[in-house]
C-alpha cells in the first residue's frame, strides 16, 4: 500500500495541487492515491522528489524514509561553505540514531539538524540524548520567534510543534521499554518474584457460547486446568511474595481471577 494520501496530508497539500504539480489531472492522481492505476518509474521519481522522500517508502515497499543520497544533498545545502565536505564520522553516527528512531519517522530537516548537532554542540549517541536535541533545536526557534515577522512566526510554531511532538514520542516509547525491561528482562530476579504462565488460545464469550454443550464442558476444563497451574507455579510462601509483587501485577492478577470466575458463573447458568 503506497503512503501518498498520507504523506499528502502531512504536507497539507490537497489532490488538486498534487496533481497539477505531477502535471496529470485531479482524476489521475486520485487513481495513483487510490491505488487504481499503477504509479510509473517516472512519476514515482517525481512524487518521491515532490514529498522528500525515497521512491521506496513512497510505494510502501519500504521503511527507509530517506536514501543515503538525500540525506547527504540535503547538508550539502546547509553547509555554509560550498567547499566543504561531511563528515563521514559524525554522518555515520547521526545515521545509526536515525536507524534507532525510526519510530519517530525523523523528517529530512530534523536529520540535518540532527547532523549539525553531532558537529557543532553534542554528540548524540543514545535515544536519551535526543531530548536535548529536540530541546535546542526548539530553544533556537522560540528566539527566532521573537525577531521575526508576524507573517514568518507560523512556520516556525509549527517547526516547535513538530519538535515537542517528537519529544513527547520519544518519551512513550521510552517509557514503554523501561516498563518492559523492568517486568521480563530483570538481570537478577528476586527470588520470590511471581512467575505466572500465561494462558494461550483463549475464546471469547461469543465464541464460548457458540461451542457445543459437551465441547464447551471440556473448553472450560482445560482452561481452568491452565488457570490452576499458573496459581500453582507461584512460589510457596505466598507472603513473602506479596512483598515483592508490584500493585499492577496484582489487580492485573485479581481483575483476571474475578473475570475468569464471573464468565464461569455466566456460564453456568446459561446451561
Amino acid at each position: 500500500m503506497n503512503r501518498l494520501k498520507e504523506l499528502r496530508q502531512k504536507k497539507g497539500d490537497t489532490q488538486e495541487v498534487v496533481a497539477k504539480a505531477m502535471g496529470v489531472t485531479r482524476r489521475g492522481y486520485q487513481k495513483w492515491e487510490n491505488e487504481e492505476s499503477q504509479i510509473k518509474p517516472e512519476k514515482a521519481q517525481q512524487l518521491a522528489d515532490y514529498f522528500g522522500v525515497s521512491v521506496g517508502y513512497l510505494l510502501g515497499y519500504s521503511d527507509v524514509r530517506f536514501e543515503l543520497e538525500q540525506i547527504e544533498k540535503a547538508i550539502k545545502n546547509r553547509l555554509i561553505d560550498s567547499e566543504s565536505t561531511i563528515n563521514k564520522d559524525v554522518f555515520e553516527n547521526t545515521l545509526k540514531i536515525v536507524e534507532l528512531a525510526r519510530f519517530l519517522d525523523l523528517d529530512l530537516d530534523t536529520i540535518t539538524s540532527l547532523y549539525f548537532y553531532n558537529c557543532e554542540i553534542s554528540k548524540v549517541k543514545t535515544l536519551n540524548d535526543l531530548f536535548d536535541f529536540f530541546d535546542s533545536e526548539a530553544h533556537g526557534y522560540m528566539e527566532l520567534l521573537s525577531i521575526v515577522e508576524p507573517y514568518q512566526a507560523d512556520e516556525i510554531i509549527q517547526e516547535i510543534s513538530k519538535l515537542g511532538d517528537y519529544n513527547e514520542q520519544l518519551s512513550l516509547y521510552l517509557d514503554k521499554v523501561r516498563s518492559e525491561e523492568d517486568f521480563f528482562h530483570t538481570n537478577e530476579p528476586p527470588n520470590n518474584v511471581v512467575k505466572i504462565k500465561r494462558i494461550e488460545n483463549t475464546l471469547s464469550d461469543k465464541e464460548v457460547m457458540a461451542l457445543p454443550p459437551e465441547e464447551r464442558k471440556e473448553y472450560l476444563r482445560k482452561v481452568f486446568r491452565q488457570i490452576n497451574d499458573a496459581l500453582s507455579s507461584l512460589t510457596v510462601n505466598i507472603d513473602d511474595v506479596i512483598e515483592t509483587v508490584s500493585k499492577e501485577q496484582l489487580d492485573s492478577l485479581s481483575n483476571n481471577l474475578i473475570k475468569a470466575l464471573a464468565k464461569l458463573n455466566d456460564i453456568k447458568n446459561k446451561d
